[in-house]
Formats: C-alpha cells, structure tokens, sequence
C-alpha cells in the first residue's frame, strides 16, 4: 500500500513523461518532485558505527557460493550478508558469522529453511539494522529474542507462519520501525487493530484489491539431494495459502485438470525430471518448476581419461564426474568437464565387479552459448579393461532452435551385466547447424556426473 508520499512522487513523475533516465540533480530546485526527494534523502539515515572494519581477510573466508558478505558502502565498517540458495543453506552458516557478527548490519535469509532456534544465533548480531525473515521457516514462537537488537529498525516477515499475538510483541522493540507482514496467517481485520494499537510501528501488508489478477510463484522444491540411492519422499511445497500444486515425471507440462495434485506422499526412486506448477482460482497460474533428480547405484574409484578435456574445463581433481556435486547453470562457475577438440572418453573403474544395467550423463545443454547434446554416447565395458564389449548406444536428439540452458541427464539402458571397467565414448557435434549463429563451428560437450546403476 503506496503513502501519500509515494503517490505523489509517482504523480509528479508521469506528469514529466514517465521518463526511466530521469535524474533529480537534473531538475530546479523548485521543482516539486526534486523537493519531495530533498525531503526523503535529508531523512535518510547517516548510520555512525562505534566498530571498525572487519579484517578483509575473514571477509573473504566467509564468501562462498551461497553467501556474499560485502561492505555496506565504500569505506563504511559496517557489513550486509545475503544467502541465496536454500538447498545449500545451514544454521552452521550463521554461526560462522560469529566472528563478524559486530559489523553485520543488514541481513538477508529470504526463503532460507530457518528454524525457530536460529533467531537465537540472529539476536547475537547486535548492530543489526536491517533483516529478512521473508518466506523462511519460522514460525514466530521465538521472534522475542529479536528484542536483543536495540538497533533493529526493519523486519521482514512476509511469507511466514507469525501470527498477531506475536506480532504484538515488537511493540516493545527499541527502534523497530517498519515491519512486512503480507502473507501472513494474520487476518485483514487483526492487521488494522494491531497498527492502531502500536503506532510506532508501520506494518506493511501489501496491496489489497479485488479486480487485479496476481500471478503465482512458482512451487519450491524442497529435496535437498541431486542424487539418491534409494527411495525418497517427493517435497513440494507453496507459501502462499490456498494453492495447489500439480506435477509430472514424464517430461510433459502440467496442467489444472489431468496432471496429479501434488498429496505429500509420493516418491522417487529412479532418475526423475520433476517439473510442477502451482494453481489457484482467481490467480494467474505459476511459471513452470523443472528439476531433476538422479538415482545412483555405484560410485567408481577412479576416473582415467582416454581423450584430454578442454584446457579451460578440465577435470581439476580427477574426481569431477564421480564427486555428486551437480555444475552451475553458468557454465563458467566450474564442476564441469568440457569438451571440444576431442571427444570425451574416459574409463570408470571400480573396486570390486558389479552388476549394471544402465549409465546416465548429466549433461548441460547451452544452444546459444555452444554448448549441444553429445551426437553420440557408447557404454562399453568388462571385467578386463583389455577386453569390453559394446553394451549400450545413445543417439540425443538435438534442438532445432536457440533455447535457454536447460541441465539435462542422458540415460542409456543395456542388458544387465556385471563388469569392474566401464569405457564412456561422446562424441560432440562436429558443426553447429545452419540456423546457429554460429554455424559450422565446433560444438562443445559438457558433462559433471555419471550415473551408474
């Protein structure tokens, strides 16, 4: 819900030709709209800190792939965390904020698995402005502790389990000033008594309104693993009440009637590409859900290379195509073996024999940035690495236009037999299509994971 002050900014912003490249400093200054922003910047907060910086060191040691700690502003002490990606996330990833835990003043857990218990760890973050709670786990039985951060002055609570007895609670918070609340349990009626009662506090609840169509997100998937070895439950879930979700396993887009309703009790017990979209009457359905999930049997103990990789994606550690750690969308993040100049081959060896009866490559499919499915796939393999057989071909089909990336696991069935040795041959594209941009060049072929069962 926009204040009158917004309104009016917006107001005065179309009457000036809605214009995106618009700069304050370029209007008069009596210009009204550059007054209004006079207004808003001199009210802005000039934070003063009693700390100094952080060693840059310890900075840099707590970067990872799931959470970026950056300074605030050019040559403030004062830090801002942001984690991104729930499947990576831990409450060990909090604690081991400790060290810095003085400097952190904003703080970003949006729609990380928090627990209850980890508001405890938040609360020791004493300089702490700024945090988002929005669309996590919590569910408000401990948001008390908060009561510890005397400099706290912006909540978000959107998308969680609080109700309005608790939210009663922030009342008393030293400094608290806005709090988000829309996607709350909390009703309508229980929000306009609770923001007449704490007038130092502006909850936040949205917009309201009756004739506009709002889309869905899309369902989160919950499975933490990329690869399973035996069978596990399917997680689903939405954070917004009301809706339902639909799935399949077969690679077709679901749809609100024939697709089956997402129930909490299926199960996956073999490689599956999960694709799921969320329903709602009177809401726009969601953009689609894709992932998948790989079954895996054996692990070999070795990996040898017949074919170099690329010299810009090779196998740092011998171990990138058995380790179970999937590669990056972005290709250039790392994880992934590529090839291009020769075609991929290497042997899987493995401790004692086993019996096998398919293999699966995990591959990426990149059309715009060249990167297509292998134009072929061989299995051989044996007991003697001197003496394999032939056991399964696999032909991919190839696109026929420029599509976003898409990580894609090739699997290729054969006759079940027992080997020590397994020999993998791919072939790469020889020449991009006539309709690439980059027509007639080399196709590169990537690969992070190799299947066995």
């Amino acid at each position: 819900q926009l204040t009158e002050e917004e309104i009016e900014i917006i107001t005065q912003w179309i009457r000036k030709g809605s214009d995106f490249q618009l700069r304050v400093a370029d209007l008069s200054p009596d210009d009204t709209l550059r007054q209004i922003a006079n207004k808003i910047f001199t009210k802005a907060e000039m934070a003063e800190y009693d700390f100094d910086e952080a060693d840059p060191s310890t900075i840099e040691k707590l970067n990872t792939v799931n959470r970026v700690v950056v300074s605030e502003a050019l040559g403030s002490p004062a830090l801002a965390v942001n984690f991104f990606n729930s499947k990576l996330f831990s409450s060990d990833q909090l604690k081991e904020l400790s060290t810095v835990k003085k400097h952190v003043v904003t703080l970003d857990l949006a729609k990380m698995p928090l627990k209850d218990d980890d508001i405890k760890i938040i609360s020791e973050f004493e300089n702490l402005r700024r945090l988002n709670l929005g669309f996590t786990g919590i569910t408000g039985a401990t948001l008390v502790e908060l009561k510890k951060l005397k400099f706290l002055k912006t909540l978000t609570l959107s998308g969680t389990q609080v109700n309005a007895e608790q939210l009663k609670q922030l009342q008393s918070f030293p400094e608290l000033k806005t709090v988000y609340t829309w996607n709350t349990p909390v009703a309508a009626t229980d929000m306009e008594k609770l923001q007449q009662q704490i007038k130092n506090i502006r909850f936040e609840t949205g917009f309201r309104g009756d004739t506009i169509i709002l889309k869905l997100s899309p369902p989160v998937l919950l499975n933490e693993e990329d690869f399973i070895t035996a069978a596990v439950p399917l997680k689903l879930k939405h954070y917004i009440q009301g809706a339902t979700i639909r799935y399949t396993m077969d690679g077709s887009e679901p749809d609100s009637v024939k697709s089956p309703l997402f129930k909490g009790n299926e199960t996956i017990n073999s490689n599956t590409q999960i694709r799921a979209k969320a329903f709602k009457p009177g809401w726009i359905s969601s953009d689609l859900l894709e992932a998948n999930i790989y079954r895996n049997t054996y692990t070999p103990d070795t990996v040898i290379y017949l074919a170099k990789p690329n010299e810009k994606y090779q196998d740092e550690t011998g171990k990138f195509l058995i380790d179970r750690q999937k590669g990056e969308a972005d290709f250039r993040f790392g994880n992934w073996v590529g090839f291009r100049e020769n075609r991929m081959e290497f042997i899987l060896q493995f401790a004692a024999p086993v019996t096998v009866q398919s293999i699966t490559l995990s591959s990426l499919v990149d059309v715009g940035g060249y990167i297509m499915p292998a134009k072929s796939f061989e299995i051989w393999g044996g007991e003697d690495a001197k003496n394999m057989k032939l056991l399964g071909r696999l032909v991919p089909e190839q696109p026929s236009e420029v599509k976003p990336s898409v990580m894609k696991g090739f699997e290729c069935k054969f006759n079940k037999t027992t080997v020590k040795y397994l020999k993998i041959i791919g072939i790469p594209v020889a020449k991009l299509p006539a309709w690439h941009p980059g027509k007639g060049d080399k196709a590169w072929l990537f690969v992070d994971e190799v299947l066995v069962n």
